[in-house]
């Protein structure tokens, strides 16, 4: 009895295991895609971008609920991840924007004693710096292509260092 229930729990790591697509650039996992899970990818062969699920993964293919594709037919495939380095100059440019505003308003009640009427090249200033910044704070790179940029696609499972459990 005790054999068996031993048997059993060995099994069950490997029967609840599911192979994982994975998006890796760089050394670093970029976005995982579990079985069930809804993703927009482009085959070489066609211009149509599809949004379909991962219905199973194997090595070299993976079946999705409309067709069979292999892994190195993929041209594309949807991370919707953001691109660091215009966000941060985003969010500099619009952290700088609202506070030169809020600064100057403050220099000139307190110090200067004037009406609280917010100066014209201020606001100027201050929207601009803003209304550019926006963008490039949440501007993404959609897309990544396997194969530039040292970006690859791999079907993992639970053996590979790149898997993680849900």
């Amino acid at each position: 009895m005790f054999r068996i229930i031993i048997l059993l729990l060995f099994c069950s790591c490997q029967i609840f295991a599911q192979r994982q697509l994975v998006v890796i650039k760089n050394d670093r996992v970029v976005q995982r895609i579990y079985e069930g899970q809804t993703f927009r990818f482009q085959t070489k062969k066609s211009n149509q971008v599809e949004k379909q699920f991962l219905v199973e993964t194997d090595e070299f293919k993976f079946i999705t609920n409309y067709d069979t594709v292999n892994i190195q037919d993929l041209d594309r495939i949807s991370t919707g991840r953001r691109n660091t380095f215009f966000s941060i100059v985003g969010q500099f440019m619009i952290t700088a924007g609202v506070g030169y505003f809020v600064l100057d308003e403050l220099n000139s009640v307190i110090f200067q004693k004037q009406s609280g009427k917010p100066d014209p090249q201020t606001l100027n200033r201050s929207v601009l710096l803003v209304g550019m910044g926006i963008p490039l704070r949440f501007m993404k790179k959609r897309w990544d292509s396997p194969g530039r940029d040292n970006v690859q696609i791999r079907a993992v499972d639970y053996k590979s260092r790149f898997y993680r459990e849900k």
